[in-house]
């Protein structure tokens, strides 16, 4: 995390899971969010943003523009108006990691982060009392792919057959094998979705294994058959 930037942090328990965490962000296969508050609220609700950022070592700052420049990298970010007005809050997603990519980017449309003085608006910082930037980290998504591939290389996906669906009463990695209903635990209803949607998964039997009666496991079939795209 950038200096002042507060939130998620990812700790690994052995040499195993860091290794397969890195590989998750080399790979880009873990999305990670922001939410933040800015000056202004976007014309649009949301958008996905491409430009290029390039960075000044000496200055310990960058610089964003519209068109490809000498030593200039990609950038594309990702945003999602989550509360509109005078300082709209917003979620942003980090989908190329590049040097305070989220801040620059942001102010070179016109909606710099509040408490931002570097790339926003010092004066209205000041009005506002703040000095810190309004900016945190607040979820990381494991893509499926991922364990999919780890899954093919030590198992084979022509030997998966079916899936066991069940939310969990503990936090991820907790070596705990605790079953919720699903949305009622640590996975959550999007998990579920991008499950019966992936498509290496969607044309595979789902059976539930969700602690329910009858009425429940109906419940949860009706919101599984939602969730298809």
């Amino acid at each position: 995390l950038d200096v002042q930037t507060g939130g998620l942090l990812l700790l690994t328990k052995d040499d195993a899971a860091y290794e397969a965490a890195w590989k998750a962000f080399e790979a880009r296969t873990m999305e990670k969010f922001y939410t933040c508050r800015v000056k202004g609220c976007p014309a649009r609700k949301e958008a996905v943003m491409r430009a290029y950022l390039r960075k000044d070592a000496e200055l310990s700052r960058v610089s964003v523009t519209d068109y490809p420049a000498r030593g200039a990298l990609e950038i594309v970010t990702g945003y999602r108006v989550m509360e509109p007005g005078e300082y709209a809050r917003l979620e942003v997603e980090l989908m190329t990691g590049r040097t305070h990519q989220i801040r620059a980017h942001l102010a070179h449309i016109g909606h710099p982060i509040l408490g931002d003085d570097k790339y926003g608006d010092r004066a209205l910082n000041r009005q506002l009392g703040l000095r810190r930037q309004q900016l945190w980290a607040t979820r990381l998504v494991f893509h499926a792919d991922g364990v999919l591939a780890e899954f093919d290389r030590v198992i084979g996906l022509g030997r998966l057959h079916a899936l066991h669906l069940n939310d969990s009463k503990n936090p991820f990695a907790s070596h705990k094998d605790r079953h919720e209903c699903l949305g009622k635990g640590s996975l959550g209803l999007e998990t579920f979705r991008r499950i019966v949607n992936h498509p290496r998964l969607k044309d595979k039997p789902m059976i539930l294994e969700t602690p329910n009666e009858l009425p429940g496991y109906a419940g949860e079939i009706k919101i599984l058959r939602e969730m298809e795209a």
